[in-house]
């Protein structure tokens, strides 16, 4: 629709296509408030806070524009680079200098191309830094097409005798990420090689290590790279979880009660709540362990141990009325009922 509207300005010119544009702008702006109404509302994701953020992650435009005029310095897992954002602002500066020189800079092809790649962009601009701050270089596929459009302004394209420089210049692009493609390919054979790629691009990534740390084998590596991740960001959704599972294993049951009890606060995982009801029972506190489990059910309404220890739990406090209620429950939900537990409510 936006190249349609573009090649129509292009014949008709700008007063012509005002109303055109007007029109789509008014839906566009519509369709962004019902959709931020009813789902990113109550994210404050229009928040002070949102907005410094959006102002810090700007240089990303150049840092992206950077990567399609020198591809190089490619990641897996990529952050904001000074050396990245300042590669970009030179092929900006190039990609400039070039426009104005074919003279078509304000044809309308040109301008949709740089709203394209600025609008399309802009998600990864306006995501908050706590839900995703990395700036992925798959995300450049639509924006791309922005590119492409203000490249055919350029001269190479519109001057008749530029035929033999367009061979060379397109033959030497396909080949060069081609090559690349080649070299990269293989990071993203499997899980374990990914996030290992990862970590080295962005050592300063506490979810790259925590990543890494749950495709390991080796228990002794993947606790290093969790204590390694909340190092660097101790309040990782999820890596409270994954270090206090490692504890677990080593029998370190206080260390990891807090971090289990630290992960509480940023996520709300059936299986923390369940293994801090073990901890709460090993230290002979049942009233604790019985929230914890009453927790896990709300949360995985079929979860059959924690359905089963808090009945058995229940019947050991005395308190059969509570167990016989949970029983039942399990029977409507269609879980399996043990014999155990069918003594109970007899």
């Amino acid at each position: 629709i936006t190249l349609f509207i573009a090649v129509k300005i292009e014949r008709a010119g700008w007063k012509q296509g005002f109303f055109l544009v007007s029109g789509w702008i008014l839906i566009i702006l519509l369709w962004i408030f019902l959709r931020s109404a009813a789902t990113i509302q109550s994210t404050g994701l229009f928040s002070i806070q949102l907005l410094s953020e959006s102002f810090r992650r700007v240089p990303v435009i150049f840092q992206y524009l950077g990567k399609i005029i020198f591809p190089f310095n490619l990641s897996v897992f990529p952050k904001i680079s000074p050396f990245d954002v300042a590669t970009g602002f030179t092929a900006f500066l190039l990609l400039t200098g070039w426009m104005i020189r074919s003279g078509r800079i304000t044809k309308p092809l040109a301008i949709t191309g740089i709203i394209w790649f600025i609008l399309f962009l802009m998600p990864v601009i306006i995501i908050p830094a706590r839900i995703n701050d990395q700036v992925f270089e798959h995300r450049l596929y639509i924006p791309f097409v922005g590119f492409l459009l203000i490249l055919s302004q350029t001269g190479i394209f519109n001057e008749r005798n530029n035929e033999k420089w367009r061979l060379i210049l397109f033959s030497f692009i396909i080949v060069l990420f081609s090559v690349q493609s080649f070299l990269r390919v293989n990071y993203f054979k499997d899980p374990l090689t990914f996030w290992t790629k990862a970590v080295y691009d962005n050592p300063s990534s506490a979810y790259a290590r925590m990543m890494m740390g749950t495709k390991v084998t080796d228990a002794g590596q993947r606790r290093d790279l969790f204590e390694q991740a909340y190092k660097i960001d101790s309040g990782l959704k999820n890596l409270n979880y994954y270090l206090g599972e490692t504890l677990m294993e080593k029998e370190r049951f206080t260390e990891a009660k807090f971090h289990f009890l630290q992960e509480c606060k940023f996520s709300q995982i059936p299986d923390v709540y369940f293994n801090l009801a073990r901890i709460y029972f090993m230290e002979k506190n049942n009233d604790s362990a019985a929230v914890c489990l009453k927790k896990v059910i709300q949360l995985d309404p079929y979860h059959p141990q924690a359905n089963n220890n808090l009945a058995i739990l229940y019947y050991q406090m005395n308190k059969k009325m509570e167990a016989v209620k949970i029983i039942e429950s399990m029977k409507r939900k269609g879980m399996e009922v043990s014999p155990e537990l069918q003594k109970i409510v007899k």
